[in-house]
């Protein structure tokens, strides 16, 4: 993967299994959102249509893939400084599919943190981390 940019994340990067990934015009996404809770639903579905329907990724490894990108809207929705959001997503030339969220922020990207086990938040990062790799 390429070298994360301050303020935009990655989220995944897995092969597609479509069987028309080398054609010229490749499927891409890219949508500004309220920075509001209610826009983590419209997040996935979006991202669930294009991963599906025009990306051909199976349900099992979208759904993983959706868990990831609500984790990361949900960080921006409540830890961005701005009012609103970008989520993102394309197909490359070799078929892996690349998506980030965008929200703005000055600082570098974010690190998992140590939570205590009664602590409600805080393990976001984490789960994207484990479903990444």
């Amino acid at each position: 993967m390429p070298p994360r940019v301050a303020g935009t994340t990655s989220l995944l990067e897995a092969p597609s299994r479509h069987p028309e990934a080398t054609a010229t015009v490749l499927p891409a996404f890219d949508v500004a959102m309220e920075a509001d809770a209610c826009r983590i639903a419209h997040a996935r579905l979006i991202t669930g249509a294009w991963l599906k329907r025009l990306c051909g990724m199976v349900d099992e490894r979208a759904d993983l893939v959706l868990v990831v990108v609500s984790e990361l809207c949900t960080n921006a929705v409540l830890h961005g400084q701005a009012d609103s959001f970008q989520l993102r997503g394309w197909m490359r030339s070799d078929g892996q599919i690349r998506l980030e969220v965008q929200d703005w922020s000055p600082s570098v990207a974010p690190r998992p943190q140590n939570v205590g086990p009664m602590e409600e938040g805080g393990r976001g990062l984490f789960l994207v981390e484990a479903f990444v790799k």
